[in-house]
Parts: C-alpha cells; structure tokens; sequence
C-alpha cells in the first residue's frame, strides 16, 4: 500500500492466468473490505453475543502493471512482508507473476468498540 498526496494504491500479485484475470480485463472496477482487532464479546447475563471490530470498505479501479512499475510494485510488496530488509526477490518470478495496483477512488470506515 502507498498513500501519497491523499491517493491510496492497494498492490495484488498472482498467476498470470485465471479467472480472476479475465474478470479484471473485462471490468477493472473493484471494491475491497478489510477488518482488524476483532473481539468476541459474550454478555452471560443477557445471553448476548456481539463483535469488537473496526473495519474499511472502498471501490476503485484495478491496474495491470508491466515493466519498471511492475518491478517497484513487487519490491514493494517485499518490503511489506519483510519490513526494514530490501528482501530479494528472484527475477525470475517476474514473467510469471500479474502484478495489480488498485487505486482507490472511494473508502469508508466503521468501528464497534468493546464495551
């Protein structure tokens, strides 16, 4: 994820082919939910359960990234899950890999604190 000068670009990889990819290149509108901190909350006394959670839905639009962006992307992709590193990834992945950059148009957010 990026968020520069207020736009917030969401980066995807996988297998350079699927159904997931044929849909993207007939309609590159997307949406995405994500949620964190969940906490069961059980209330014995009333017999009542609910969910602690906070949680962000948007809508934007999905880009296939080739050459250099495709490159940075990936890299950036490593640097999320290998904070602090510059982890090396093989070259070699790239050709095999359809890496995508959602760029979000739109996005809310939604919180239930623990009681």
């Amino acid at each position: 994820m990026t968020c520069e000068n207020g736009q917030i670009e969401l980066f995807f990889h996988s297998a350079t082919e699927g159904y997931k990819l044929e849909l993207i290149k007939n309609d590159n509108r997307a949406s995405f939910e994500m949620d964190c901190d969940h906490t069961l909350q059980y209330f014995e006394d009333k017999g009542y359960c609910t969910f602690a959670y906070e949680s962000v839905i948007g809508k934007g639009h999905i880009t296939i990234l080739e050459g250099e962006e495709k490159v940075d992307a990936l890299q950036k992709l490593m640097d999320h899950y290998h904070p602090g590193k510059h982890a090396y990834f093989n070259p070699a992945a790239i050709p095999r890999t359809t890496v995508y950059k959602l760029t979000v148009e739109s996005v809310t957010g939604k919180r239930k604190k623990k009681k």
